[in-house]
């Protein structure tokens, strides 16, 4: 005869007389229910806890990449210097070689040259900050995710609770608990989505004034260079002009022009 572990006869025979009691019976159903709950919310946090820091990197990144687009935008700028500089002096020593005079049509070229320049230092700037101002913009976006994702988060383990909540306290209470709870939940997406949305409007103002001054001032050094180019070019056309009605620097009683005041 084969024994099996219900016979009385076996030694690990165990009893099924148990206590099926219905109240034991909905307070091991209402522990095991509360008990799923807090491990799904711990599990909830965990996540969001993860993917919040996955996107704090993100945005740190982007920031990162924001500040290196001005520093290359600015070396760009110096090499740029350095190598018009260096073909200016050529340009010049090259004029001065030949005979050319610093005036008329060489002047000119000369002049056009520099403004050309100063032109192309603001659009090497203005293409940097325009590129820092998009790395910016999606370190915001990256955090408002990472935001989002701990809210997601704190929402799940407050409906965990909540549902814990109802199961201790029964249907009476769990309404009123989740109706408090909603409140608090649509309190706390106002409370995220303005806090979100200020810190959005606050970066895209900053980087707005930023690139306001930034042309303000391309604007006000693009007019004083030119201010500057037209008073060296009148000075160096009135200069040519009394070269040309008085070759020989004699004053008009015939007298030499040296040592005249």
């Amino acid at each position: 005869m084969i024994k099996t572990p219900g016979s009385p006869e076996d030694s690990y025979a165990f009893n099924s007389r148990i206590n099926y009691d219905p109240a034991t019976a909905m307070v091991v159903g209402t522990a095991i229910n509360v008990g799923g709950n807090l491990l799904g919310a711990d599990a909830a946090m965990q996540s969001g806890n993860y993917q919040k820091d996955i996107h704090d990197r993100n945005a740190g990144i982007y920031e990162t990449k924001s500040d290196q687009a001005i520093n290359i935008g600015e070396r760009n700028v110096a090499m740029f210097n350095d190598a018009f500089e260096s073909q200016m002096a050529s340009t010049e020593t090259a004029l001065l070689n030949s005979g050319v005079r610093m005036e008329g049509t060489a002047l000119e070229l000369i002049q056009h040259s520099y403004g050309q320049a100063e032109i192309e230092r603001q659009n090497i700037m203005y293409d940097a900050l325009v590129a820092s101002y998009d790395f910016k913009e999606q370190a915001v976006a990256s955090r408002s995710q990472g935001d989002m994702a701990m809210f997601q988060a704190r929402s799940q383990r407050a409906s965990a609770f909540i549902n814990s909540v109802g199961s201790v306290v029964g249907t009476y209470g769990q309404i009123k608990y989740m109706d408090k709870a909603a409140a608090s939940t649509k309190a706390m997406i106002d409370i995220t989505n303005a806090n979100a949305t200020a810190m959005i409007n606050a970066q895209a103002n900053n980087n707005m004034m930023l690139m306001d001054m930034t042309t303000a001032n391309t604007i006000a050094l693009t007019d004083l260079n030119n201010s500057l180019s037209k008073s060296l070019f009148n000075t160096s056309m009135i200069n040519s002009l009394k070269a040309i009605n008085n070759p020989l620097g004699v004053n008009e009683s015939g007298n030499l022009l040296t040592g005249a005041k």
